[in-house]
């Protein structure tokens, strides 16, 4: 028998029991943006610094002197995207307006980036690309792609808690 008496649920009261999980957001703003712009910056830092030519930039610049610049040039940009990804990491956890579409971006940024360093430095250098960027550059650009197919699916569910 149906009871008249009982409360309806308000629809805060709905939307709160119906809400997914948070688990990969929770993760996405309290570690993964975070470590995420550290590396960045550490990548950055060894762009600038020629470190990744393992002590011997002085001698690839020498013989390629227009990497000197494409580093330095793709150091700052590292520097930029680092502070997006920040800027990004503050959108998701205020449940901003439009900040899952702010992480898919910074996903396409890190793929052109990648792209377009891979692809500078195979033709200074006259190497393919892979041979250019190595198994950690082709690694960096799976991983982005997933990453975008991943977030977009997990924040399409959830593109409702956004409005603020």
């Amino acid at each position: 028998m149906e009871s008249y008496n009982s409360q309806p649920e308000s629809p805060m009261q709905l939307h709160t029991q119906s809400a997914p999980p948070m688990k990969w957001h929770k993760f996405l703003i309290y570690f993964s943006l975070w470590a995420g712009a550290l590396l960045t910056i550490s990548d950055g830092c060894t762009l600038l610094n020629g470190l990744h030519y393992g002590g011997n930039a002085e001698q690839v610049y020498r013989y390629f002197s227009s990497l000197r610049s494409v580093d330095c040039t793709f150091a700052v940009i590292y520097f930029g995207i680092a502070a997006f990804m920040i800027y990004t990491r503050f959108q998701l956890a205020g449940f901003k307006q439009g900040a899952p579409g702010k992480l898919t971006l910074l996903y396409i940024l890190q793929l052109i980036i990648t792209l377009a360093y891979g692809l500078i430095v195979s033709n200074i250098v006259g190497m393919s690309f892979s041979e250019a960027m190595g198994e950690t550059a082709i690694t960096s650009l799976g991983s982005s792609i997933a990453m975008i197919f991943i977030n977009r699916s997990y924040y399409g569910k959830r593109d409702y808690l956004f409005v603020n």
